[in-house]
């Protein structure tokens, strides 16, 4: 006796389409806030309502119903409780429905993050495949450059403003600004101690050792282990010395993506040497710490928000 087995199923080949792929770290901050949007908001919102209700209906029985007559030189129980009543349910009714407004704004708040770091993860790749390399220019020493963030788009910048934050140094701010402007020009010098002329006219290569100096304030891009950033738990990255002299907490180590030699529009991460941490910003900001700006971090890890290129 012989068996015979016959599949009459087709096999559907994948779709082929573009995908985006992103880090650990971003999938799992997309996890938590997608997670925090719960419709939590209506409910509390309906709480109230009902409790406003009932207040509502204890302020009308207090006018338009009968109550028993007290007797002389006593309060009307009846009527005491009816208005206590009211106290209650309005208090705890405003509580609930202001609560509820409260919570829509919160869940508002998270869906627009997840929207905001999905169109950050879109315009990086993006960002990285219309990437020229006919205009590229040589970065070299001695010159007066301007760092842009690449995830978001922002510029590198100081302004004669110190960090007022609790636990700050007090030294100068350093943000990164929307606009590129006189506040976000940097020079690009050896390490602290060399002549000022350091290797002029050479180009920066990857992991050469190179100071900042902020055009504007003659103060270098500077960090130290000891304060954190205003906003992030991080470390605070600030700009400090007095033309352009002050110490090794101003050296940076230039880690190019790839190797080789330093272009304009080529990514970078630029890590400090002391602590070993790299230069990073993201969507934080603070009116009261930052005028607004966003924030500027020295961070352990070497994620995307570590990338920087140089514009000019």
């Amino acid at each position: 006796m012989s068996f015979e087995v016959t599949q009459n199923f087709e096999l559907v080949s994948h779709e082929k389409g573009k995908a985006y792929p992103i880090s650990v770290k971003e999938w799992e901050y997309l996890k938590e806030q997608i997670g925090q949007i719960e419709e939590r908001g209506n409910f509390w919102q309906t709480i109230g309502s009902i409790l406003l209700g009932a207040a509502g209906t204890a302020v009308l029985n207090s006018f338009t119903a009968t109550f028993p007559t007290p007797p002389e030189g006593s309060q009307s129980i009846p009527k005491i409780l009816n208005w206590a009543f009211f106290l209650i349910t309005g208090l705890s009714g405003l509580l609930a429905f202001f609560f509820g407004r409260s919570q829509k704004k919160l869940q508002k708040q998270f869906a627009q993050n997840v929207v905001r770091q999905m169109e950050l993860i879109e315009g990086r790749f993006q960002k990285e495949n219309s990437i020229q390399t006919v205009n590229q220019r040589s970065v070299r020493f001695v010159a007066a450059i301007t760092l842009k963030h690449f995830a978001t788009g922002k510029f590198l910048a100081s302004c004669p403003k110190n960090h007022n934050h609790k636990g700050s140094s007090n030294q100068q701010m350093v943000y990164a600004a929307s606009i590129s402007d006189s506040y976000s020009v940097w020079m690009l010098k050896g390490p602290h101690g060399k002549p000022e002329d350091y290797n002029r006219d050479k180009p920066v290569n990857n992991s050469d050792i190179i100071r900042l100096e902020h055009l504007l304030t003659r103060r270098n891009l500077h960090s130290h282990g000891d304060r954190l950033s205003p906003i992030s738990p991080q470390q605070e990255i600030t700009a400090w010395g007095s033309n352009g002299v002050c110490d090794e907490n101003d050296n940076w180590r230039v880690e190019i993506e790839g190797g080789g030699q330093l272009l304009t529009g080529k990514r970078l991460r630029l890590i400090h040497c002391n602590t070993n941490i790299a230069l990073h910003s993201h969507i934080a900001s603070q009116p009261e710490f930052l005028d607004g700006n966003q924030e500027v971090t020295g961070f352990g890890d070497r994620d995307n928000n570590a990338f920087w290129i140089v514009e000019s």
